[in-house]
């Protein structure tokens, strides 16, 4: 995987509908959302994410309390969900193993 990559998403509410679009960029160590027309980012910690998850074109977290932006429940609609997802995933479990500093 790359070092970084960023990811082309719509951000949803709780009924699906699009509330805003962006660009959600993963790292080892975070997803940052930089929302289109807004100065500042949404970042969340992949070590305090609770869950993730994805749908077909459906990417969702559930960030724990000590993320930089508290908790809750974020998805986010795009082609590339699986993808995502994928990189998600294996950050996370890289770190587990211990091999990111």
């Amino acid at each position: 995987f790359p070092e970084s990559k960023v990811f082309r998403v719509s951000l949803l509410d709780d009924k699906e509908a699009v509330i805003g679009k962006g660009d959600l960029t993963v790292n080892s160590q975070h997803i940052e959302l930089q929302s289109d027309g807004v100065t500042g980012t949404a970042r969340w910690e992949l070590k305090f994410l609770r869950r993730f998850g994805y749908d077909k074109t459906f990417f969702s977290i559930e960030a724990g309390r000590r993320c930089r932006d508290g908790p809750g429940i974020w998805a986010f609609s795009t082609p590339k969900a699986e993808d995502l997802f994928k990189m998600v995933d294996h950050y996370i479990n890289k770190a587990k193993g211990g091999t990111i500093s």
